[in-house]
């Protein structure tokens, strides 16, 4: 059966965590438009046979078609920061934000801009489902590759990343942190910082839905750019 290939941005940090084995999930809002939610429906909606998206409680059964943009078996080409060498006997080599010296001086393009050809990455989709954000469990905040800190005064005490440098709180394993109007577990606060950092201020608090993307990565399939 032909694969079905389908692209997907990534940040340098979250190309470097696929590139580590450490993130195996991604989570999205595209194609999911929920306006009218009333407060009493359940928070984890079941699909129908035909692919609806329902809600339900003792006196109402409420239908949505949100249209999931990857499938389970489909393919992820990632799309990450990138440079072309145009200039010498290496004319047309690729060059990955994520994975050169930061010493490196070279003009890199976004990676909304990098062509197929280019592509190094390729990501197989496991399962997809559905939920809000601020259900993310700690397992799975880690397996969105949140960053290990480096350094640590106790080796039983595990520290993640603050992706929000400046802002007031930190992120401990043995201790809740408040972010925003709730007290969160360090992998949760974690990520939190980190989808504020890439989806701007407010962003977590406003808890969407969001399509989980469970993934593995696979080698360059033959059949990529035929």
């Amino acid at each position: 059966m032909k694969n079905i290939f389908k692209p997907m941005l990534f940040s340098t940090p979250m190309v470097q965590a696929i590139l580590d084995g450490t993130k195996t999930q991604t989570r999205r809002t595209k194609g999911i438009v929920i306006n009218d939610e009333p407060d009493n429906w359940i928070q984890n909606p079941d699909f129908s046979d035909d692919g609806m998206f329902i809600f339900r409680n003792s006196e109402v059964t409420q239908g949505y078609y949100p249209i999931p943009p990857y499938e389970k078996g489909d393919i992820i080409w990632v799309r990450e920061t990138f440079y072309k060498n145009t200039a010498d006997a290496l004319k047309g080599t690729f060059y990955y934000k994520a994975s050169v010296d930061k010493g490196w001086n070279l003009k890199f393009k976004p990676s909304i801009h990098m062509p197929k050809e280019a592509c190094r990455i390729f990501l197989k989709v496991k399962s997809i489902r559905i939920e809000r954000l601020n259900e993310i469990s700690d397992n799975d905040a880690i397996a969105e590759g949140i960053e290990k800190e480096k350094y640590c005064l106790d080796e039983n005490i595990m520290i993640y990343q603050n992706y929000l440098p400046g802002k007031n709180f930190y992120s401990f394993s043995a201790y809740g942190w408040n972010y925003g109007k709730e007290t969160h577990s360090a992998p949760v606060a974690s990520f939190c910082s980190l989808w504020e950092d890439i989806n701007g201020d407010g962003s977590w608090n406003k808890n969407p839905w969001v399509w989980v993307i469970e993934f593995e990565r696979i080698d360059k399939p033959e059949d990529f750019l035929l």
